[in-house]
């Protein structure tokens, strides 16, 4: 049986066929299901959206409307609401893998904080060289 190549110069990437066979078995269940852009999308945004601009057939109408008082007025509710939780979200992001310093931190954060602090002393070294 003959071997199919996926990509047509496999000496650039001697995993490439492995790589895309995978991505196409599984991609889909990590970027459709799994992946945190996809929850955050479908169960904060997309129901915010609704409740601001209404279904699919009535965001549809709104946006082939002309600008008026009301469009503008929903259209910047919803980008600001959007601009908001994505600043609460990011912030609450950062301080959990922040933290606040080794002398107001438990044990678990203080391991991460030294794998951190690993990673950066390998780099420095790397550079250095």
């Amino acid at each position: 049986m003959p071997h199919i190549r996926v990509l047509p110069h496999p000496e650039l990437c001697p995993l490439g066929d492995e790589i895309a066979v995978f991505t196409a078995a599984f991609g889909r269940l990590w970027c459709g299901w799994t992946c945190p852009q996809t929850v955050f999308m479908e169960m904060v945004f997309r129901p915010i959206e609704y409740l601001i601009e209404g279904d699919a057939p009535a965001q549809r109408a709104l946006n082939r409307a002309p600008w008026t008082a009301g469009k503008l007025a929903r259209k910047l509710a919803k980008h600001g609401l959007f601009l908001a939780l994505s600043f609460v979200i990011g912030n609450t992001l950062l301080a959990y893998l922040v933290g606040a310093g080794y002398d107001h931190v438990d044990s678990d954060r203080i391991k991460l904080l030294d794998r951190v602090e690993g990673v950066r002393g390998v780099s420095k070294r790397l550079l250095a060289s």
